[in-house]
């Protein structure tokens, strides 16, 4: 099976479904739920080795840039490191709500009682939706919104079943892509 590659900011970087098991592996815009060989959950994998071509201190620098450039989808703490999240995407087809931006919050009280120098804590529930999933929503949206838009798959709309976070962020994600 070949996988599609992109080529963004001079290298090829490459992601994609793959079971848990090491059974099988599938493209990150199929529409599948497991592994059609053991029926095992699926994760999604990137090419390390196109990564690693980029020292620590490079990326560090390219999202320091990005998160001091406004434009979209800079805004979103989530999407200033797109070639970790899913660098098949097309920056047009992302869906965000400026996410990941939570601050950061120093606790030293608690840092004391626990003998630490410092405390801080992120609360990622801090968010439009007051849910933790928008972290993850925002790149399952547009992902689906790609194969919607440029790619023509029949999807008709999102659901999940959730007892609340889940399903606040895909309502608002779909909602905010026009994905019933």
């Amino acid at each position: 099976m070949s996988f599609i590659e992109r080529r963004t900011e001079q290298m090829s970087y490459n992601a994609f479904f793959q079971c848990i098991n090491g059974c099988e592996k599938y493209e990150l815009n199929q529409i599948i739920y497991k592994c059609r060989k053991c029926g095992d959950l699926l994760e999604v994998k990137h090419d390390m080795n196109a990564l690693k071509e980029k020292s620590g201190k490079e990326w560090k620098e390219l999202f320091f840039k990005r998160r001091t450039d406004m434009s979209f989808p800079n805004q979103s703490g989530v999407w200033i490191k797109r070639e970790w999240i899913n660098p098949l995407l097309d920056k047009e087809y992302i869906v965000s709500l400026g996410e990941g931006n939570n601050p950061i919050t120093s606790l030293p009280r608690a840092a004391k009682e626990l003998g630490l120098k410092s405390l801080s804590i992120k609360h990622c529930g801090n968010t439009h939706t007051g849910s933790f999933k928008d972290l993850g929503m925002t790149a399952l949206v547009s992902q689906v919104n790609q194969m919607i838009n440029k790619e023509k798959k029949p999807i008709q709309a999102v659901a999940c079943a959730s007892t609340g976070d889940t399903s606040a962020a895909l309502s608002a994600y779909g909602r905010y892509a026009g994905i019933p």
